[in-house]
């Protein structure tokens, strides 16, 4: 009677649409990189390969369905995976396993020393639960260019050699989300720098609940940034976290117009900004003081 209900209604249709996203799972300990990764028995062994196959399922099909997303599992083992040099588009990256702050087993871990743990430009982008990894003259996550893109509980950590970096915007980027993600390191070393804007547009992105931190900047925009309406930064906690930063927040851009509303913030310097900064820093607090701008 059930199934006769189902048919009469076609209730499938509307429960599984003829076009979905595709998942994959990927675990390298019991993946094979020669597997179609559909299934946790069949899953790849590398995050890499299975963005290929991602990407080419995505774009075999019809002209106005490669937008549909497609979710890779990664699931989290006793051993790191290897660096990503690129990216899906349209597609969630979602870490399986512990929680990604900290060291041990079971968390979904991507990089190592000697490599940007993340490279590379996207389009609907989602990273979740990961932890992502770098070390010496790289960046956990170096994006040339970002959009529309959502980075959710995940954990950016500096080796034992410091990283240059937890996130890097070389290129234009916007309508992102960073939210709920923290910025570690491995005993006294952590990143020199939270989060980079290099590039000329950084507008309509929201950065909020984030636990950032670097040994030069918690966030370091460039003079390159001209163009950031829409931008807000805030309720993160930035910069110093018992180990020295040198300026929380130093904002060079003589043209962008970033937001920085309800962030606790510590450093040598606290907030430092070029262009209108007592028009756009709202509300930050240190050793339960508001904070002041000045000029870097």
């Amino acid at each position: 009677m059930t199934m006769f209900l189902r048919n009469l209604f076609n209730i499938d249709k509307f429960l599984h649409p003829k076009e979905q996203g595709q998942i994959y799972y990927v675990n390298n300990i019991t993946g094979d990189d020669d597997n179609d990764g559909l299934t946790p028995d069949t899953a790849v062994a590398q995050v890499n390969q299975t963005i290929t196959l991602s990407e080419a399922n995505r774009l075999a099909r019809e002209s106005g369905n490669t937008y549909i997303r497609n979710k890779i599992y990664v699931q989290g083992t006793s051993t790191a995976y290897d660096a990503i040099a690129a990216l899906p588009n349209y597609c969630d990256i979602i870490g399986i396993g512990a929680a990604p702050n900290g060291n041990g087993t079971g968390i979904p871990i991507i990089g190592a020393v000697g490599a940007d743990g993340i490279a590379g430009t996207a389009r609907g982008l989602g990273l979740y639960n990961l932890q992502i990894v770098s070390g010496g003259a790289f960046w956990c996550c170096d994006f040339v260019s970002l959009f529309r893109s959502i980075i959710k509980n995940c954990c950016f950590q500096s080796s034992t050699t410091a990283t240059d970096g937890g996130i890097r915007f070389s290129g234009s980027s916007g309508g992102n989300q960073i939210i709920g993600n923290h910025w570690t390191g491995n005993g006294n070393v952590i990143a020199k720098v939270g989060i980079q804007i290099q590039g000329a547009n950084f507008d309509s992105n929201r950065i909020e609940d984030n636990v950032i931190h670097g040994t030069t900047a918690g966030i370091l925009v460039d003079a390159t940034c001209t163009i950031s309406d829409n931008t807000i930064i805030r309720k993160n906690v930035i910069g110093d976290l018992g180990r020295g930063c040198a300026t929380a927040i130093d904002d060079n851009a003589t043209a962008g117009m970033i937001n920085y509303i309800g962030n606790s913030v510590m450093g040598s310097a606290l907030i430092c900004c070029v262009n209108n900064g007592a028009a756009r820093v709202h509300g930050n607090f240190s050793a339960n003081g508001y904070v002041a701008v000045t000029a870097s």
